[in-house]
């Protein structure tokens, strides 16, 4: 799903082309960016893709020129847009003055002048058989006092950046830091092994498995494991033929009654597992980050406890 939809004229097809480019040199990826580049039809096809990106979608972005402020298709485009209630960021692509009257809908938000001076980044755009440069000026997109950094964006705005954290409270920094790191820390990735263990941090103390992880847990191996880490390996066994659906009752009946902190292995730093399905090999990527880290620690615990050589 895409993060931004550019609107933009088909004759500024080759600023949109460069302006994405411009995006993905900032660590957006090509998926981020929704360019339709051969025009989509009025109607259902438009709704669609708007309404499919609007879990992710973080904006719509309307590269303006006199070509998209006279385009039909723009205008119904940014009229389901704010219909949807989405984010709407006007980019001052060419010919244009921020005054100019076919702008006035959108007077209450931030202007981003792409065209003013100075025009700090060049791309290259091939398109249609021809190449042609594009110009751009480097701001950072601000839309209802959140930023959307564009590439060299940070070094332009950190003093007003800095300048406004400082007027925060710690429990507001730490909330904007849990979100920053929530979005650039990748979802089992190996740092996230590596942090979780080396903090010491108890995923129990803020993870507790929901009706969503029981409903992912299919495994009768593992869920007779887990009866058997709850209560004991009698009753465990007394349950060993039963569907999987009966010892996931009897599971949640066992954590309701007489274990209502038990955390499963799976949400625990290292990673833990109740079959062999789930070792390294097993395609499980968390459980190969583990191994990985281990065998790191294990090496440089190796090289610390050598015997150092004395200077001569």
């Amino acid at each position: 799903m895409p993060r931004l939809f550019i609107s933009h004229s088909s004759k500024d097809n080759v600023q949109a082309l460069a302006f994405q480019r411009w995006l993905m040199a900032g660590g957006w990826s090509k998926e981020d960016v929704f360019i339709d580049l051969h025009g989509i039809g009025a109607g259902e096809r438009w709704r669609d893709t708007l309404r499919k990106a609007n879990a992710s979608c973080e904006a719509v972005l309307l590269l303006a020129s006199p070509d998209s402020l006279d385009s039909a298709e723009c205008q119904r485009e940014m009229n389901l847009a704010e219909d949807l209630g989405k984010e709407i960021i006007v980019a001052l692509l060419r010919d244009l003055n921020p005054a100019d009257p076919r702008l006035a809908r959108w007077a209450d938000r931030q202007f981003v002048d792409l065209s003013a001076e100075p025009q700090e980044r060049m791309e290259s755009i091939e398109h249609d058989g021809q190449l042609q440069r594009v110009h751009f000026h480097m701001p950072a997109l601000k839309q209802d006092g959140e930023l959307i950094y564009i590439i060299d964006a940070w070094k332009h705005d950190l003093p007003t950046i800095l300048s406004k954290l400082m007027t925060l409270d710690d429990e507001a920094i730490m909330r904007i830091f849990t979100f920053a790191v929530a979005e650039t820390l990748p979802c089992g990735n190996v740092l996230v092994e590596m942090l979780g263990q080396s903090m010491e941090v108890d995923l129990g103390a803020v993870h507790k498995p929901d009706d969503v992880f029981f409903d992912l847990l299919k495994d009768k191996q593992a869920i007779n494991a887990a009866l058997e880490e709850v209560t004991s390996k009698r009753q465990a066994a007394c349950h060993i033929s039963d569907t999987a659906k009966v010892q996931k009752s009897v599971l949640c009946n066992a954590i309701k009654a007489s274990q209502p902190d038990w955390t499963p292995r799976y949400f625990k730093f290292p990673i833990g597992a109740y079959t062999d399905k789930g070792v390294t090999g097993g395609g499980v990527p968390a459980f190969d980050h583990w191994s990985a880290i281990a065998l790191w620690l294990d090496d440089s615990q190796e090289k610390s406890n050598a015997p150092q050589a004395k200077a001569a």
